[in-house]
């Protein structure tokens, strides 16, 4: 079983104006990537055990990192205007990067979603992080990655 380090790890999003932004070097955490399906039952009665039948795509992804405030540049700006965005953003996330050539092949996750929370965190003691919590849109697609 292969094992793989994380610090190649590729996460970005477009914006409105078609602008991508690489975040990979704020994260600490990615969680909830690819989506699922819904299964959604259609058992009658009389019968002796559930039945489900396959349902649509949904998903939720968090993500979290380290604060920057650099005015007009820095993450926190970027986040407030994902989150103010009126349509769905294009996300790309590769857990072992985006390497083209690279062995085992790199994949990536590509879709639409939503940025339903931006968060930022302090504690005594700690670094000033935030977090986020998204939205998928429609059907994401799972792809070979060939560069960014």
């Amino acid at each position: 079983m292969p094992v793989f380090n994380a610090e190649k790890s590729y996460f970005s999003f477009s914006d409105t104006g078609g602008t991508t932004h690489d975040i990979s070097a704020h994260l600490t955490e990615m969680e909830g990537l690819p989506q699922e399906f819904q299964l959604l039952e259609v058992t009658a009665l009389g019968d002796s055990g559930q039945s489900h039948i396959r349902g649509i795509y949904r998903g939720s992804f968090n993500f979290s990192g380290y604060y920057d405030n650099t005015a007009s540049t820095g993450l926190e700006q970027l986040m407030m205007t994902l989150r103010d965005q009126t349509t769905a953003g294009n996300f790309t996330y590769a857990p072992t990067g985006t390497s083209s050539g690279a062995t085992p092949v790199n994949r990536m996750h590509r879709g639409l979603g939503w940025l339903r929370d931006y968060s930022i965190t302090s504690r005594v003691g700690d670094i000033i992080g935030f977090k986020c919590e998204c939205e998928t849109e429609g059907v994401w697609t799972y792809i070979t990655a060939s560069g960014n």
